[in-house]
């Protein structure tokens, strides 16, 4: 018995279980913040509103991911592997090569977002009004500047730190909503201030730690344009994907507003949600698995991987079957805690929706080795080919059953090509 005792204090004193249990923390304080975000706005707002709210927060994830430009996998994959390996100058220079392209793809972005106000304001914030336009922009990226804080942190193995942060990131969410929650001008407008005034500090504290080692790297010697163009080289078709990925979220919520009206878009937004609000759980690992993966595979350990994402597997599947039970059969009384009673009309939507938990879940484990262990962006063609699915599928629906029903289908074809890659991969290893 004190054999089995201290084995089990020896694993969790290691590590990589600090990593895991620090993680897991800061996941599902995530999830409840959340939660508490939009039980304050679902009780406040409209129903008509509330839809609006959910076309802005999704349509301005879509933009954030796209302006952050897929280095939120970049960044922990590359930086894992070159501190694993002691080389302090590469490290550094693929931190200022990463800030560099990141300013890049915000400007051109930026600039592109501005130029397509007519036709992209209807569906970015549901009416046409170009402050408010310009101010989901200023939001998109400072959220895209502090998700590169936070796949920074992954990168150089500080996931206490990681975490710490991303809880602080999302507790600023609730401050803007008791100050004003009538308005959805002031709510984004309270958000962009203080994500602004975050990163503001982290910046301050991080450039004061690493002045001393980055002031004597030139951007003009050659290994930086090297490490530049490999980063750009990995990074362009994440970008990629990483636009369908949020867009998988948005399009749905967008068409459903377009074609059926914003009331339905609450309706429809419940299910979507509460599956949203869940699956931070099992994101968790997946922050720490891409680093690590990433390690094994340049060490050539590649049974040790696969041995790895397998039992990761088996615990996601039965977590996600518990969860989904959880969800569908007491779905009713999650959107009275979660939302507000007027809500519960979505009920037979959201238990459909609900079920797509298992898929996505198994989609958020398989996408973080695919992109550790291959260059190539597998997981940008699986989100394309899903996506493309769904707005077929979309296209031909005429009821939230149907849109429903759809988003349920996308998520089995996610799951299923992302677990073929992983095979594919591994046998080519």
């Amino acid at each position: 018995m004190t054999n089995i005792t201290n084995q089990l204090k020896t694993k969790l004193n290691s590590g990589l279980a600090k990593d895991i249990l620090w993680t897991l923390f800061g996941q599902v304080t995530v999830m409840f913040v959340l939660l508490i975000v939009n039980k304050i706005l679902s009780n406040n707002l409209t129903i008509e509103d509330f839809g609006i709210y959910n076309i802005i927060k999704r349509s301005t994830s879509v933009l954030s991911f796209v302006l952050l430009g897929g280095m939120g996998i970049t960044i922990p994959r590359y930086l894992s592997v070159s501190i694993s390996k002691k080389r302090v100058v590469e490290t550094q220079l693929q931190i200022r090569a990463s800030w560099l392209y990141l300013f890049v793809v915000c400007m051109i972005t930026s600039v592109i977002y501005l130029l397509l106000y007519s036709r992209l304001s209807e569906l970015v914030i549901g009416e046409e009004n170009l402050e408010f336009y310009i101010l989901c922009l200023l939001y998109a990226v400072s959220t895209a500047i502090a998700s590169y804080f936070f796949a920074y942190y992954r990168g150089i193995g500080k996931f206490k730190m990681f975490n710490v942060v991303q809880i602080v990131f999302q507790l600023l969410m609730i401050l803007p909503l008791f100050l004003q929650t009538g308005s959805l001008v002031s709510i984004i407008f309270g958000w962009t201030i203080l994500n602004m005034l975050f990163i503001m500090v982290l910046t301050a504290i991080e450039y004061k730690q690493y002045n001393r080692i980055i002031k004597r790297i030139s951007f003009r010697i050659p290994n930086f344009k090297k490490i530049f163009k490999e980063l750009t080289k990995y990074s362009l078709p994440r970008l990629i994907g990483d636009f369908f990925l949020f867009a998988y979220s948005a399009f749905p919520v967008i068409y459903v507003g377009a074609k059926l009206g914003y009331e339905e878009t609450s309706f429809y937004s419940i299910g979507v949600s509460l599956v949203t609000m869940v699956t931070p759980v099992f994101s968790f690992l997946g922050v720490i698995l891409l680093p690590l993966v990433a390690k094994n595979i340049a060490n050539k350990q590649v049974k040790e991987a696969n041995s790895l994402v397998i039992k990761l597997a088996v615990i996601y599947s039965i977590t996600a079957i518990f969860f989904t039970a959880i969800m569908y059969l007491g779905m009713d009384y999650m959107i009275c805690i979660f939302f507000a009673d007027k809500y519960i009309a979505a009920l037979p939507i959201a238990r459909v929706i609900a079920l797509s938990l298992l898929p996505q879940a198994m989609y958020l484990l398989y996408r973080n080795p695919n992109d550790a262990a291959s260059v190539f962006p597998y997981n940008t063609i699986i989100l394309a080919i899903s996506f493309a699915v769904m707005v077929v599928g979309f296209s031909i629906s005429s009821t939230l059953m149907h849109f429903a029903l759809m988003y349920l289908l996308t998520s089995i074809i996610q799951c299923i090509c992302s677990i073929c890659a992983w095979q594919f991969i591994i046998h080519k290893l």
